[in-house]
Order: C-alpha cells, then sequence, then structure tokens
C-alpha cells in the first residue's frame, strides 16, 4: 500500500491523494510531541538489577 501511495504522489502530485493536506499538518506535530515526550522522559537507570523473587528489606531511621 504505502509504494503506489507514494509513486501516485510522485507523479500525480500530492493532490491526488485524499486527506494528504490533513497528514501533511499533523505529521510535524506528531513528531514534536514525541521528541518533547522523549526530552522529558528523564535519564534511565543502568543500575537496575533482575531481583528473581529476592527479598529486600528498606530501613529508615529517624533521627530525634
Amino acid at each position: 500500500m504505502p509504494l503506489p501511495v507514494a509513486q501516485r504522489a510522485l507523479f500525480d502530485g500530492f493532490a491526488s491523494i485524499p486527506k494528504a493536506a490533513l497528514l501533511i499538518k499533523l505529521v510535524p506535530v506528531f513528531v514534536v510531541l514525541y521528541l518533547i515526550r522523549a526530552y522529558f522522559q528523564g535519564a534511565t537507570n543502568g543500575s537496575e538489577r533482575n531481583m528473581h523473587g529476592k527479598v529486600v528489606m528498606v530501613t529508615v531511621s529517624q533521627t530525634p
């Protein structure tokens, strides 16, 4: 399907494809939203370990 659509756009122009104007407007918006999401996602934690069912207890001491 993408090849006949690309061929039609190449030989007949973008006006021959239905909803092409809408797609041309929406694709940059989605790309920008994806880039913003990827930028603000934060750093990944490279030190995560597979615990495989091990029990880990974390204690917090409160000082008076």
